[in-house]
């Protein structure tokens, strides 16, 4: 059986989305204070967050006046 490499192509398409979207860190926090879970660490509360620029407030606007 000979097939043509057009069958394939759909199946790659599928492949690099598929691959793509795995890649893509969907679901994942780029910051540690970023992840509501997160929010009451003791690394993510000043003055221990400043240093490094990561403090809750710093990442996200939360709707609070400073």
């Amino acid at each position: 059986m000979n097939r043509s490499p057009l069958f394939l192509l759909p199946a790659l398409i599928l492949l690099a989305v598929g691959v793509v979207f795995y890649l893509s860190g969907d679901g994942h926090f780029r910051y540690f204070c970023q992840d509501p879970d997160n929010f009451e660490h003791p690394s993510c509360i000043p003055p221990a967050c400043i240093a490094a620029e990561v403090c809750t407030y710093m990442l996200i606007d939360l709707g609070e006046t400073q």
